[in-house]
């Protein structure tokens, strides 16, 4: 039983925890920030000329290029954070007690890391798979008032991170 939750929790490719996980968790950490006058972090991710990789790989390069890219973002956040896989190329990183500068600065390293790691992608501009990423905070002060709208404003500065050229992130409407 123990195993069948877990699969049921989290992504069978990475082995990170799921949307099913991070709804829950993100719920409990806006209610832990509310109750406390705390901020809360998300940065929204997703990686760069997907599709043409997979069109040129082929989808199982394509696992293996996800589970590269979750393995750095793992090891580049802080033990507080987590990461989910969100669906797709796309992940989200949950960051407890931490400001919109804070969102930033953390998804600025993870697409440094990202690029550093150097995974081979001859479709894309830069020639390695990169990363773009939208970054919102939760704070009784900024407008935002649940999780739903605290993904959706960091998945808009995604897409405003893609627009405006890739392998950025953007933390302002």
């Amino acid at each position: 039983e123990k195993q069948i939750t877990h699969m049921a929790l989290h992504d069978a490719l990475t082995g990170l925890p799921n949307r099913i996980l991070l709804e829950d968790r993100i719920k409990i950490s806006i209610r832990r920030a509310s109750r406390t006058l705390q901020k809360v972090g998300v940065c929204f991710i997703d990686l760069d000329h997907f599709k043409s990789y997979n069109d040129h790989y082929g989808h199982l390069a394509g696992d293996e290029a996800l589970k590269g890219v979750s393995k750095v973002l793992k090891t580049n956040i802080r033990g507080a954070d987590r990461l989910y896989r969100y669906g797709g190329e796309e992940f989200l990183v949950l960051l407890p007690q931490i400001s919109i500068d804070g969102a930033k600065i953390a998804a600025a390293k993870m697409i440094e890391k990202v690029k550093d790691a150097n995974f081979l992608h001859c479709k894309s501009p830069c020639q390695i798979i990169t990363i773009s990423a939208g970054a919102c905070s939760f704070s009784c002060d900024d407008g935002v008032t649940s999780w739903k709208d605290m993904i959706k404003r960091a998945d808009v500065r995604l897409y405003k991170a893609k627009e405006g050229g890739r392998n950025r992130v953007v933390s302002e409407d």
